[in-house]
């Protein structure tokens, strides 16, 4: 319906980003490439580590445990 697509829809959402940053197997992942370079570099400065691995993980599933963190 249109109001799922207004409250789930958003450019982050239901987007393919297999690979690594810089090399995606589909176009259009800047921001996914953007959001792993940052939570990368954060949880290196978190847990002050040398290096960090961040899988991306988005769409509905990813969309859905957002909302029970937020709902908890």
């Amino acid at each position: 319906s249109p109001a799922v697509l207004m409250t789930m829809g958003t450019w982050f959402s239901d987007k393919y980003a297999e690979g690594t940053v810089g090399h995606r197997f589909y176009a259009g992942c800047q921001n996914v490439d953007t959001v792993e370079s940052r939570a990368a570099e954060h949880a290196r400065e978190l847990f002050g580590a040398e290096y960090a691995n961040v899988q991306p993980h988005s769409g509905i599933d990813a969309n859905l445990v957002a909302f029970w963190s937020i709902l908890a």
